[in-house]
């Protein structure tokens, strides 16, 4: 099974690179975010997903970071989601988003991207929490939601929420406030709403 990649970039296509390795070349799919940076006879290296289709067909999914891998073989666990899927997430996000965004359990952060449904969403929160907080996985920025007593706070979250904002980020924009829990609602929420529209 091959786990890392390491080569010049000869070709790409809509959602392959072709990397020459060896005197061999892997087409490897890859996210938005990875071809946006590729030029042909780049020098290029990435950790490798081998997926098995029904079909006995081969493909290669390839991530600039092994935590990034790590945490596709997480997702894979979840009812509905495969390697596009999770391609889908960094076409979007950053890894630490995605992290974020399932420890907070935000489903509709997550149900964003194309393909990932709010019902494929809500299984990657309920099959890829515990995996995840058990793996040692972590982005470093994440704030649940339950860890939170205060009441006011609390109540801005929803509120922010309600407005369109991602949970992952309502949390962090009023965790990030000094004094947030002495505050009432309305000044908290004032200045949640200055800081989430920079995130």
């Amino acid at each position: 099974m091959i786990g890392y990649l390491e080569g010049k970039v000869i070709y790409t296509d809509s959602e392959n690179v072709c990397l020459l390795c060896s005197g061999v070349g892997y087409n490897v799919r890859v996210s938005k975010t990875v071809m946006a940076k590729v030029l042909p006879d780049d020098n290029m290296a990435l950790y490798i997903y081998t997926n098995y289709g029904k079909d006995g067909e081969v493909t290669l999914f390839g991530f600039e970071l092994k935590e990034e891998l790590d945490l596709c073989k997480i997702l894979l666990n979840a009812s509905g989601v495969g390697p596009k899927s999770v391609l889908s997430f960094y076409d979007n996000y950053s890894y630490s988003e995605v992290i974020d965004a399932i420890l907070a359990e935000d489903i509709v952060f997550l149900s964003k991207p194309s393909g990932i449904s709010e019902r494929i969403a809500t299984k990657i929160v309920a099959d890829c929490k515990k995996k995840l907080e058990k793996s040692g996985i972590s982005s470093g920025a994440a704030v649940l939601k339950s860890d939170i007593d205060n009441e006011n706070v609390v109540n801005v979250i929803d509120a922010l929420v309600s407005l369109g904002y991602s949970k992952a980020n309502a949390i962090k924009a009023v965790k990030s406030i000094d004094g947030a829990e002495s505050l009432n609602e309305s000044d908290l929420l004032s200045k949640a709403l200055r800081i989430i529209i920079t995130l």
